[in-house]
């Protein structure tokens, strides 16, 4: 009898231990998806703040430039070419503060949503002749969480930079689509693709941002070789952190 006593005594000691065991663990993640999710906003929001200074400081700055040397071409005949020249260098400079600007923190996500900001993207890179890039979007109406929509948004943009900078790919297309329970977000490009050899340090390119990312969002992230030629990467949230829900 004692011996089945002290046998039920362990068994119900070995349960609160292990279920003390998952639940500590639970409690760690919960806090370290917490202690990721504060620290990228607090970066969001210095990248808002610093693309706001940009805008309201710098760019007024130049803006009034611009002003002034066309009141010196009517002022100074004899120097219009040359005032023209500067003036060209000047918006050429306002039109790069602009895509840094975009970069720190994207006000056309805030205007258009995840789809209109991605498709801002694809628009640059297609009128300044770097890639040809297109959006599929085989959801219609997408809703998503405002933080949902700033952490995919950045890896987004952190996907097509690795194609520009390494595929050496003359076609981007990023797809948006339903799996079951889950939004996939697929980046495909025609480049060269990835050596197996040299994974590990492709990983390195930005890709440890991305899963840091994830995690705020319970996502998944993969990569892989097209046939004849390219790469694919995929992007994978449960619908339950978006306001679609179909």
């Amino acid at each position: 009898m004692l011996v089945i006593y002290c046998t039920i005594v362990f068994l119900l000691l070995l349960i609160a231990i292990i279920f003390l065991f998952f639940y500590l663990n639970k409690k760690a993640l919960e806090h370290q998806k917490a202690l990721l999710t504060a620290s990228i906003e607090i970066q969001e929001k210095e990248r808002k703040r610093i693309g706001e200074d940009l805008h309201h400081g710098l760019g007024n700055a130049l803006n009034q430039v611009v002003w002034e040397i066309d009141v010196l071409k009517r002022s100074h005949q004899s120097a219009q070419s040359d005032l023209e020249k500067l003036k060209t260098q000047i918006n050429q400079i306002i039109h790069e503060k602009r895509v840094i600007e975009q970069q720190l923190y994207p006000k056309m996500l805030e205007m258009e949503g995840l789809i209109g900001a991605v498709e801002s993207i694809c628009d640059q890179l297609n009128e300044r002749q770097i890639i040809n890039a297109e959006v599929i979007n085989g959801i219609p109406n997408l809703k998503l969480l405002k933080t949902t929509e700033l952490t995919l948004y950045r890896m987004i943009q952190e996907l097509t930079t690795n194609t520009i900078r390494h595929a050496e790919a003359t076609e981007l297309e990023v797809k948006f689509e339903k799996k079951g329970e889950y939004l996939n977000i697929e980046v495909r490009d025609n480049g060269k693709g990835i050596d197996k050899t040299t994974i590990n340090k492709v990983k390195g390119i930005g890709l440890t941002s991305i899963d840091t990312r994830l995690k705020t969002i319970d996502g998944t992230f993969y990569f892989e070789n097209r046939t004849p030629r390219g790469l694919k990467s995929t992007i994978s949230i449960p619908i339950n952190t978006t306001k679609n829900g179909k």
